[in-house]
């Protein structure tokens, strides 16, 4: 939230993880398979991260990573789709968020829904982020964000920053308290 774009990829700690390939991410690649066409699609931040998950993202066409720069305020179209192997879990919800909090979603009625999809127009007053996450009974998925830049300004979310900081700040005394039970120095 603090206009950094990130790009996310993940890979299993392995033996830390139960299985090497826990937490795969994956990268978009036009066309067949290259690895020079796997790097530029990872170098775009064409990627979403997942222990479940598939998700398809766009918007107005555009994938994860890309920046769609707009005159003034407008709308976008954005299209994402979800799903996850049967055999492994259920999908149960799909979600995009702006500055990471949902602002559409969709649930799975019932265990007899194996793609959920959400299509819809997003008015955009000021510059921002936004992504899609899906969630299983058991497994979740996020994808790269896509950056709507109005007027050239970058995609601050300035009011989030105190929780942000004090959730840090948080986290960084639990590690501490953690080392300090450890007995590490």
């Amino acid at each position: 939230n603090m206009g950094y774009k990130l790009t996310p990829t993940a890979g299993s700690d392995f033996p830390y993880n139960p299985t090497a390939g826990d937490v795969p991410m994956f990268v978009h690649v036009d066309g067949p398979f290259s690895f020079d066409k796997w790097f530029e699609g990872l170098k775009a931040g064409h990627t979403f991260v997942t222990d479940g998950p598939i998700i398809e993202f766009a918007v107005d066409g555009q994938l994860p990573g890309s920046e769609i720069n707009l005159k003034k305020p407008g709308r976008v179209g954005v299209h994402a789709t979800a799903q996850v192997n049967p055999t492994i879990d259920k999908i149960k919800r799909l979600e995009i968020v702006q500055f990471g909090q949902p602002v559409q979603s969709i649930a799975a009625n019932n265990d007899a829904d194996t793609v959920l999809e959400l299509n819809f127009d997003l008015d955009v007053t000021k510059s921002t982020w936004i992504a899609a996450r899906a969630y299983g009974e058991k497994s979740k998925g996020h994808t790269a964000a896509v950056w709507l830049t109005v007027k050239g300004a970058r995609a601050w979310n300035t009011e989030s920053l105190p929780t942000e900081f004090d959730r840090a700040e948080q986290e960084l005394k639990e590690v501490e308290e953690g080392m300090a039970a450890d007995g590490a120095d």
